[in-house]
């Protein structure tokens, strides 16, 4: 990345940790949401993992329910938040652009994942 497109650097604090993003100048024709620094992890009963637009950086929440009701067997695990991270991301992306984020985090709930279900055949990460 050129400095000359740098805007500024964003921090992003989740649970004790903290992390330093590299904010781009917002193109509001393109704003495709990409997993970000740092990877997904569990906190208490959730999963948490981070997405930006170059822009912008969002917290995304996903509930244990969610994650029991991505796919059988019902498991809430750090292996299936990873698995189907970009499955999760997409779903935020959606809400991000609906303007359902709030304070910077996105939730992603049960009632989400069996309105939007994987489809079928789809590989996860």
């Amino acid at each position: 990345m050129k400095a000359e497109k740098v805007v500024g650097i964003s921090k992003l604090v989740v649970g004790r940790r903290e992390k330093a993003v590299v904010l781009e100048p917002r193109d509001e024709g393109n704003r495709e949401i990409q997993l970000c620094e740092p990877a997904p992890f569990l906190y208490f009963e959730n999963g948490q993992m981070a997405v930006a637009d170059g822009a912008s950086v969002w917290l995304v929440i996903v509930t244990c329910e969610a994650m029991k009701a991505t796919a059988h067997p019902p498991e809430m695990s750090l292996r299936r938040l990873v698995r189907f991270a970009a499955y999760y991301r997409d779903l935020a992306a959606a809400a991000i652009h609906r303007g359902l984020d709030i304070d910077d985090k996105v939730r992603v709930m049960e009632a989400t994942v069996l309105s939007s279900p994987p489809r079928p055949g789809c590989t996860p990460n």
